[in-house]
């Protein structure tokens, strides 16, 4: 008995066709081969530089935030860093410190100097170590009368035991606050690159212009942020020597050793990266752009109009699937920062900010999905349920706004703040893009997208063919000719173009309902031989 339905679509002769198809969009030519083989390598080559970061951040944030915990501070305060450079103050805060300054505790600055520091601390005043010397924070060498942190420092061949005044591990809260943040970067940046990579492998397979699009949108704003990270690692190592290890400062002592060098050649190494991948990607993506948003309308046959449409559409598309990225981790972000971070034990209804990100993030898919379908079947009742619910996105996400603790974070941490603004940003183009798609519901979209679909369906893909010359030969079709007689003919490969008749009319591509018609005749000729070559 044949299968039909659900149980075809998973046959193995149904998965046969399926990765055959692939394969034979992939190896279509040297251009599509070679943007693939870029995107597996781009992406493996970023994940592991950014694991090796994640690696580097946590193995000093670990340190940092041991040396943290032993000054016994309550996980009820939030460290803030105020002033310029030459009188940086640290100050930890029971409220948000943006609005609620006067439960602010100033912990360290210039004109506050440790007062115990040199009864405790056993050993030189400053002590400056390399790479090869690891500190490891040690309870029972701390003074609990005091408040003194004890910390053991040794090397292969020597060690040496002192304490810390308390101001040290209180201005060290704010340096493993700022090492969180980092870490949770890392981690965000890893799932980026891979996102990217099906994303790219998705633009192959699909021939989607849209895809090509985000890719490139993402490569050019990686690229700037990893400019960004360099200015900012050189930023943070002048406060950390202010803060902690300067001979003024709270802790006296070169924590970080070689941490900041080590990161700000891996950041060198990102930026190297992301610009050849950027250049690279621009160059193979305009090639495939050129290709694939003329191979159908070139093929299948398409007014200016409708053309001028399909960008629209395509915009649509390309910032729905960004959304998928930016939006999830401007989430993710969030709501990690509510539950473990430094705002977590000062957010007021912090389970509404919970409800909201798990409800986003359950409706993403089902939405963006909602907008693809009911642009491309023209959908009216689809599309209007596609912009109250982006509209009320957009509300929703503004009104977090509202909350004290998000707007500390957005502007305390630049990261996360950029993924708020893009989500905003990406929010409401798409509501704008869908609202221009609706305007231009019944211009002839729907029946150009029809039309190729149909002929997918029946094996005839746009990208086997190709145009040559009037000196090549080619195969002409009659204008009285039985388009039934050449779809068998020519179906799984090659497909001249012809005019249809009233009695075998493919979809249509105009609004007025008019047959698909092709004439292929003078100038105009379509070969008869896959375009295999770049």
């Amino acid at each position: 008995m044949k299968n039909t339905g659900f149980t075809s679509y998973f046959s193995v002769k149904s998965w046969k066709l399926y990765l055959k198809d692939v394969y034979l969009r992939i190896t279509l030519n040297r251009l599509t081969i070679c943007f693939l083989i870029f995107s597996i390598v781009h992406c493996f080559t970023q994940g592991f530089l950014q694991t090796v970061l994640f690696t580097l951040d946590d193995t000093y944030r670990s340190t940092t935030q041991e040396i943290v915990n032993q000054g016994n501070i309550s996980d009820h305060l939030v460290p803030a860093i105020t002033g310029t450079y030459g009188s940086l103050e640290i100050q930890l805060c029971h409220k948000v410190p943006m609005f609620f300054p006067e439960t602010c505790t100033t912990v360290f600055s210039p004109s506050i100097r440790p007062t115990s520091l040199a009864k405790t601390r056993a050993g030189p005043r400053i002590i400056r170590v390399d790479g090869s010397m690891v500190f490891k924070p040690d309870r029972s060498l701390g003074h609990n009368q005091t408040g003194a942190v004890g910390v053991s420092a040794f090397t292969k061949d020597f060690s040496v035991d002192f304490t810390l005044d308390p101001a040290c591990p209180e201005a060290m809260s704010y340096v493993a606050k700022f090492l969180n943040q980092i870490k949770r970067e890392d981690i965000a940046w890893i799932c980026l690159h891979f996102w990217l990579f099906i994303i790219s492998f998705l633009a192959i397979r699909n021939r989607s212009v849209p895809h090509l699009l985000t890719v490139l949108s993402t490569r050019f704003l990686a690229t700037a942020w990893s400019g960004y990270a360099i200015w900012r690692t050189y930023h943070r190592r002048r406060w950390m020597l202010e803060l902690a290890e300067g001979p003024k400062s709270a802790c006296d002592i070169d924590f970080t050793g070689p941490y900041f060098d080590t990161r700000s050649r891996y950041e060198i190494c990102d930026v190297i990266l992301n610009f050849t991948g950027l250049v690279l990607g621009l160059y193979l993506s305009i090639r495939l752009l050129k290709d694939y948003s003329q191979k159908s309308f070139n093929t299948v046959g398409a007014t200016e109009k409708v053309y001028r449409i399909q960008k629209f559409f395509d915009a649509v598309i390309c910032v729905l699937e960004l959304e998928i990225s930016v939006v999830l981790i401007a989430m993710a972000l969030w709501i990690d920062e509510i539950s473990v971070g430094p705002v977590a034990n000062v957010t007021e209804r912090g389970y509404l900010y919970r409800a909201g990100i798990i409800t986003t993030a359950v409706t993403l898919w089902p939405w963006i999905a909602l907008g693809w379908y009911s642009i491309r079947k023209e959908s009216n009742k689809g599309i209007y349920i596609f912009m109250a619910y982006a509209f009320a996105l957009v509300f929703v996400w503004s009104f977090m706004f509202y909350s004290h603790s998000y707007r500390w974070t957005f502007y305390d941490w630049p990261y996360f703040g950029c993924y708020a603004t893009a989500s905003l940003i990406l929010l409401v183009a798409s509501f704008i893009f869908g609202l221009i798609c609706r305007l231009n519901f019944g211009q002839g979209l729907k029946q150009y997208l029809n039309a190729e679909e149909a002929l997918q369906a029946t094996g005839i893909r746009p990208e086997v063919f190709t145009r040559l010359d009037e000196k090549d030969d080619v195969e002409s079709i009659p204008e009285d000719a039985d388009p039934a007689f050449y779809l068998k003919k020519y179906k799984g490969s090659d497909l001249p173009g012809y005019e249809n008749d009233t009695s075998n009319q493919m979809p249509t591509l105009h609004a007025n309902d008019q047959p698909l018609a092709r004439t292929i005749s003078g100038e105009s000729k379509m070969s008869l031989k896959p375009n295999r070559l770049m």
